[in-house]
């Protein structure tokens, strides 16, 4: 599994409780803190994930030229 893949489904992942929990929230199945504390961990993560594909482009642009020397 690719860093792109994990990033589209965790930001998939973001969209559907953004969806879903205020429905939840209003019904009782979920506190309003729980559901918001759940949508930054998801978001956290995405943005983790978004860190590592750019470190990882970047030493992947740096091996290149090191080759190329």
């Amino acid at each position: 599994m690719t860093l792109d893949e994990m990033i589209k489904e965790a930001e998939r992942e973001v969209a559907l409780r953004k969806k879903c929990y205020p429905q939840w929230v209003q019904t009782g199945k979920i506190k309003q803190l729980d559901a918001n504390y759940r949508i930054e961990v998801m978001e956290w993560i995405v943005d983790t994930l978004k860190d590592l594909k750019e470190f990882q482009n970047k030493i992947n642009t740096r091996f290149d030229k090191d080759l190329l020397k």
